[in-house]
This record gives structure tokens, C-alpha cells and sequence, in this order.
């Protein structure tokens, strides 16, 4: 009996012994998953300690035993260990005994846990909810697009009340699903918190749930009929000069579908057709539209578009002239031209490959180059004057570029 009564005293000292050792390092808010593990730890932990005290309190032999065995006197209410903080603590009295009683030790699994009667029954205080302990939360579906003819799966997640009651209540909890437009129409049942629903005909849908008189309407879910394929949407060009306006223009182009296209619809760009456009105002700002593209069969295809990035003329990332060369790494860059004229014609502009023999690729003002091992290509030819801009994109490898 002492054998299996210490076991759980013991068991006691271990679950204690490895939240204290936690108490260290930064700590991340907890979710509303970890408050419900942690009330659910505390309860099932709190009965064990429970068990284990009234146990060897009730038992003369081992109430003596666990008194001789402690290093120090302790009082009857001087036992806390707080692991929820890095300073958790056992407190001793030299003025008293050590003698296991219904008082004597009190574990705080959670910061926000507190003891709240002298026979050792841990309540906690970290569960919220709403004031009339009702059943509420959101629910969406998962996946949120599916095509026609295939299912999603309706999920309810609850915000209140928080932990252990929440969990409590939600399974006791009726929930009443509407799921307008799905083959199955409704769906009732205790606990309920996710259900499927299928879906024969394309379009946008929507749910509603009632769980413990609190309405719940759902996320919209998007069934997409016959399919949108090919699309691309290229930029006019990679860069554009926010000191001659910043004009960018993108165009989708490529789209089929058994049904008939109907739309398009531009994020991070204006437009109603297939070419969409926006100003960028800043060095360095990027901007990657997303077109969703539709038909009448009420499919929504999202195509991302090609990054267009800003320069600035009036201030150069290069300025390349007769005495000067860049090794310049994969990027977008903009290079003034001040390569120096001779008597017959403007400078050229080269590039180099890499001096480790590995080969490079890119554009200049759109027009693209390929160097192979130690190879080296005219990328400008300098029939313009002096001062002009060049938009540079390398793709792979680092460019050497020089005046001729």
C-alpha cells in the first residue's frame, strides 16, 4: 500500500519537477488549442494529486514516512510550485512540521490556475467564455474552392467559451447546419461541428449554423465548373522610371475553356479587360498583380503576373563611364550610360561572364543576353548620347559590365 501510495507521490515530484525546469526562454501567447490543453492537463492532474494526498493522509505509516523524508520543515499551506513562471519556487518554514494534509501542496499547472480551498482542489481560472456560457465561434469550409461535383467539409471552430467548459458545452451543444445550394441540404446533430456538403452545380456558396441560439454565418465557399487553363499575364516591361512617370502595363493572355471567358478582375492593378495597369511612384517598389479570370460556368482562375520593379533615373544604382566596372549578382538594377565617344561613335557597353568560368544570362532595356564560360557580348551599342538609362535584369550568374 506505503509502495503504491509513494508511486504516486513520486509521479507527483516528476510532473512537477519537469514544468519547473520549463520555466525559462520567451514564451508565446497561448492559443486557444493550448488554454484547453493545459485546463485539461489541470483537471486530470489535479484528481491524480488529489488521489495520492488523501491517500497517504489517510494512512498514519505513510504521513510519517513522507515527514521524515523531507529535507527541511515545511508549513501545511508552504508548498507551491508555479511553473508557468521561471522563478517557481519551494518555500520552507522553520517553524513548522511537515505533515501531509488536505492544505499541504498546491501545483499550479497554469499561470492563471489558483487554489481555492483548503482540500487541495485546483481550479482554473484561465477558461473565458461568454456571459451566458453559450456555444459561439466561426466556421468556414475546408477546402474553401472545390470543382462541381465534389464535396467540402463545413467546420465549426469555437472561440467561447474557452477551454475545458467550451469543450464541455460544445459537445452537449446542438448544432443546426444550412447549406444552401449543397446536395445535402441540412444537417442536426449534438456535437456536431463539422459537416460535409456537395455540390452538383458551379458557383459561390454560402452556411449558416445555429448552435445554442447563436447564429453563425460561414465563409463563402467557391465551386468552380468547367476549368480556365493556359492564362499568363506578362508585364511590358521588368522595370519601369519613376522620374518619367512609372507607368507599368501587364496583359493576360492564353486563357481557354470549354465555357465562354466573361472577366477578368485585377488585384494591385486597374482594369476590366486583359491589360491592366499602375503606377509605381518609388525606387525599389515592386508590384505583382493577381487577375482572377471568369467564365460562365462560374469558375474564378487566379493568375499571378510577372514583378515589375521602379527605378530611378535621377539616381542610379550604377553609373557606368570609361573608368569604371560593376560585377553585378542576379537582381534588377538601373545603370546610367557615361561610357566616353571617340570620334566615330559611341562607346559600347560589354558584359563579361563570371571569372570563375560558369556562364550568366539576362536583359538590358529588354532585350536579353546569354554569356557562356569567360565569354563576354555587346549588351549596348552606344549609338545614344551619353546620360542614358539602362534597365539591367540578371537572371543568373554575376555580369561584369564595362565600357568597350
Amino acid at each position: 500500500m506505503n509502495k503504491k501510495i509513494f508511486c504516486g507521490l513520486a509521479l507527483l515530484g516528476t510532473i512537477a519537477g519537469v514544468f519547473v525546469a520549463c520555466g525559462s526562454g520567451d514564451v508565446s501567447k497561448a492559443s486557444v488549442e493550448d488554454s484547453t490543453n493545459i485546463a485539461i492537463a489541470e483537471t486530470e492532474y489535479a484528481n491524480k494529486i488529489d488521489s495520492a494526498l488523501a491517500a497517504c493522509s489517510a494512512d498514519p505509516s505513510c504521513n510519517a514516512n513522507a515527514a521524515a523524508s523531507s529535507a527541511s520543515p515545511v508549513s501545511s499551506s508552504s508548498v507551491v510550485v508555479e511553473p508557468g513562471s521561471s522563478s517557481s519556487i519551494l518555500v520552507p518554514s522553520s517553524s513548522s512540521k511537515a505533515v501531509l494534509s488536505s492544505s499541504s501542496v498546491a501545483i499550479n499547472f497554469s499561470s492563471s490556475s489558483k487554489v481555492v480551498s483548503s482540500s487541495s482542489t485546483l481550479s482554473s481560472s484561465s477558461s473565458g467564455g461568454t456571459s451566458d456560457g453559450s456555444v459561439n465561434g466561426t466556421c468556414a469550409p475546408v477546402p474553401a474552392t472545390i470543382s462541381k461535383g465534389e464535396s467540402t467539409v463545413w467546420t465549426f471552430a469555437i472561440t467561447s467559451p474557452a477551454g475545458v467548459p467550451g469543450i464541455t458545452a460544445q459537445a452537449k451543444a446542438t448544432f443546426d447546419w444550412t447549406m444552401t445550394g449543397s446536395t445535402e441540404g441540412t444537417a442536426s446533430g449534438t456535437g456536431l461541428k463539422t459537416t460535409k456538403g456537395t455540390y452538383a452545380a458551379s458557383g459561390s456558396y454560402g452556411a449558416s449554423l445555429v448552435v445554442d441560439g447563436n447564429n453563425v454565418k460561414c465563409s463563402e465557399l467557391q465551386v468552380n465548373g468547367a476549368a480556365i487553363s493556359g492564362c499568363s499575364c506578362k508585364a511590358a516591361s521588368s522595370t519601369v522610371d519613376v522620374a518619367t512617370g512609372g507607368a507599368a502595363t501587364w496583359t493576360v493572355s492564353g486563357c481557354t475553356s470549354l465555357a465562354t471567358i466573361t472577366g477578368y478582375t485585377w488585384k494591385d492593378a486597374t482594369g476590366t479587360s486583359t491589360t491592366g495597369t499602375a503606377t509605381l511612384t518609388t525606387k525599389n517598389q515592386t508590384v505583382t498583380p493577381v487577375v482572377s479570370v471568369a467564365n460562365d460556368d462560374n469558375t474564378v482562375q487566379a493568375v499571378t503576373c510577372e514583378t515589375v520593379k521602379a527605378t530611378d533615373s535621377s539616381a542610379p544604382d550604377y553609373v557606368l563611364d570609361s573608368t569604371s566596372s560593376y560585377s553585378v549578382p542576379a537582381g534588377t538594377y538601373s545603370m546610367q550610360y557615361a561610357c566616353k565617344a571617340d570620334q566615330y561613335y559611341q562607346t559600347p557597353v560589354i558584359a563579361v561572364a563570371p571569372s570563375d568560368g560558369s556562364s550568366a544570362a539576362g536583359t538590358v532595356n529588354g532585350t536579353a543576353f546569354s554569356l557562356s564560360a569567360y565569354g563576354q557580348s555587346i549588351v549596348y551599342n552606344g549609338t545614344t548620347t551619353s546620360g542614358t538609362m539602362l534597365s539591367i535584369v540578371i537572371t543568373s550568374g554575376t555580369v561584369t559590365f564595362k565600357c568597350q
